[in-house]
């Protein structure tokens, strides 16, 4: 039932407020903090697998590389530097770029090569935030294609 009071928005002396109470604020406040702190650690693990994807793609490049300087050169090159790489070793951050700097601020894995004489492994070392990945760790691609990883979880895992 409407009131008529002698001002407008008064009611039986009670002033009529739109807005929201501290308690319901706070209600909110912790219910957007719980959905934070149970999506997060989702999140990160998200990252850590999408840049495990792009040190993969990026040695299985690598591997491709060497094979072609092979067929061209009768060895396999000691270096990156040899197969077209900026540097060896060279920065690879999240998004797959390549860095001559393997000190880059944005870098996700490391990415090295270990000549064995007639063959060579190549490694992805995580850097940085990267290093958070402690069930796959180093990454490890052999020129026999054997595939090898450093951390706790099955290989199958890891790549």
């Amino acid at each position: 039932m409407p009131c008529s009071g002698d001002r407008a928005g008064v009611c039986g002396g009670m002033r009529k407020v739109a807005g929201f109470t501290l308690l319901e604020l706070l209600v909110v406040a912790v219910i957007s903090t719980v959905l934070v702190l149970i999506a997060l650690p989702g999140y990160r693990d998200h990252l850590l697998r999408m840049h495990r994807a792009v040190a993969r793609i990026t040695l299985l490049e690598v591997i491709a590389r060497q094979e072609q300087y092979f067929i061209e050169h009768h060895q396999y090159a000691d270096s990156l530097i040899a197969l077209g790489y900026p540097a060896s070793p060279f920065a690879l951050d999240g998004e797959g770029n390549v860095s001559s700097s393997p000190t880059a601020p944005d870098r996700v894995y490391l990415i090295e090569i270990i000549p064995l004489g007639s063959a060579f492994r190549l490694h992805a070392r995580p850097q940085l935030a990267q290093t958070a990945d402690t069930g796959c760790g180093v990454l490890s691609l052999s020129s026999q294609g054997v595939k090898s990883a450093s951390g706790s979880h099955p290989l199958t895992r890891c790549w």
